[in-house]
């Protein structure tokens, strides 16, 4: 199954909902809607070749969806998405294949698909739950796309934790991300080293005091970054 992203628990909880049924999730970024040309082609390349019989999304794919043969199977009025079916059967599947397709930041290049089989999905909640060590109190703020590896299994952790999620902005608008952490107040938030640094750069320590732990993903900190990362917390310890 195909699907757009979005910015909320929800699609974490309804990708995970997907592969627990045994089925593929194969996620759509949020960037692949839009009209450009090279964007729509590559969203079809993806659809073509993911071999899927299902394809949730906004009217933005209509048009793919019909090129591939796809018919509508049902309408979802209130959030503006359609569910379209592929005439084609579904095909076997053995218990080491692909149960999600996700995505690279980009960060140190161009976005790449990062495919996981069950087994590494358990591997990643397993990881995580270690490396978050929740507590019952935790707030998780997430600032990345749900199509991101980062993005979608920080908000899995948090929510098989039971803990808070609340999804903030990018971190490009910094005015944006101090009202959400002011609002929030999170404990716990998984950025990216850019983020980061726009972070801790743009905001007062005031706004960061509630923060425990940062985990970040992609390219390793710089020694600038870190060491900002150490004053701030040092100041509040």
């Amino acid at each position: 199954m195909l699907f757009r992203s979005a910015h909320t628990p929800d699609f974490v909880a309804c990708t995970k909902g997907i592969v627990a049924a045994g089925a593929v999730a194969v996620l759509l970024s949020n960037t692949h809607c839009r009209t450009n040309s090279f964007e729509a082609a590559e969203a079809a390349d993806r659809l073509r070749h993911s071999g899927c019989t299902l394809l949730f999304a906004d009217p933005a794919h209509q048009a793919i969806a019909q090129a591939l043969g796809f018919v509508i199977a049902e309408r979802f009025e209130e959030s503006n998405l359609t569910l379209w079916s592929s005439p084609k059967p579904n095909p076997a599947r053995h218990p080491g294949a692909a149960s999600l397709f996700v995505y690279t930041s980009g960060s140190v290049g161009g976005p790449k698909a990062v495919v996981l089989p069950r087994k590494a999905l358990s591997w990643i909640e397993s990881v995580n739950e270690s490396l978050y060590d929740w507590r019952d109190a935790d707030r998780y703020i997430s600032m990345l796309p749900m199509t991101h590896l980062a993005g979608f299994s920080g908000v899995q952790s948090a929510l098989a934790a039971g803990v808070n999620v609340a999804v903030g902005p990018s971190a490009t608008f910094v005015g944006r991300v101090k009202e959400a952490f002011d609002k929030h107040r999170p404990s716990v938030a998984g950025l990216v080293p850019w983020q980061i640094d726009r972070l801790f750069s743009g905001l007062e320590p005031s706004s960061l005091n509630s923060l425990r732990l940062v985990v970040s993903s992609a390219a390793p900190l710089t020694k600038g970054i870190a060491n900002r990362a150490l004053e701030i917390g040092r100041a509040h310890v």
